[in-house]
């Protein structure tokens, strides 16, 4: 029984991030504008990243890879290989979340701020249409390189100063996110 509920645990917080990564373009889709959510669940996504275990990471990017991109492996029934659907999703979902997995390998939060800004620029399959910055696209925070960076470092220094420097670390994110703002 604990071993279930363990287990349990495991793939909802992997599939809550999954869900955060993903609001932006299930909303978008569905005619849904409200930056205050999108801005909200993608700093959600992001914090979740810095929180979860190997293990767990390795579920969420396989999750958010199949949330984002399960049409490449539609497009296959344009071709007469409607068989290769399933093989496609779980490929691309395996590649994205041994992707993930390597975000775990250190707990250290600047290897982790530094690894998943990198992540950005890794295009596995010679397409980079994997970009974590994406969800602040309709949100009051932009999606270049440099906001997402500072996004990331801010999210990284306030978790890395929280139980020591509370009020410090809450002013400067607070800070931050109003230089973003005018930015």
């Amino acid at each position: 029984m604990q071993i279930m509920l363990k287990y349990t645990m495991f793939t909802y917080k992997s599939a809550l991030t999954a869900l955060f990564f993903s609001f932006f373009l299930y909303c978008d889709y569905f005619g849904i504008k409200v930056e205050f959510l999108n801005t909200l669940f993608a700093i959600m996504g992001i914090v979740a990243l810095f929180w979860l275990s190997k293990r767990e990471l390795f579920i969420s990017g396989f999750l958010i890879s199949v949330l984002w991109f399960w049409w490449i492996g539609y497009s296959f029934e344009y071709y007469g290989l409607s068989y290769l659907i399933p093989v496609v999703i779980i490929g691309i979902g395996v590649v994205y979340g041994a992707l993930f997995y390597l975000i775990g390998l250190y707990e250290h939060i600047a290897y982790r701020v530094l690894y998943i800004f990198t992540l950005s620029f890794i295009n596995p399959f010679g397409f980079n249409w994997f970009k974590l910055e994406l969800p602040f696209i309709n949100s009051y925070f932009g999606t270049s390189k440099l906001e997402y960076f500072i996004i990331l470092s801010s999210i990284g220094l306030f978790l890395y100063y929280r139980k020591r420097h509370k009020q410090q670390s809450i002013i400067f994110l607070f800070m931050v996110f109003i230089s973003l703002f005018s930015y």
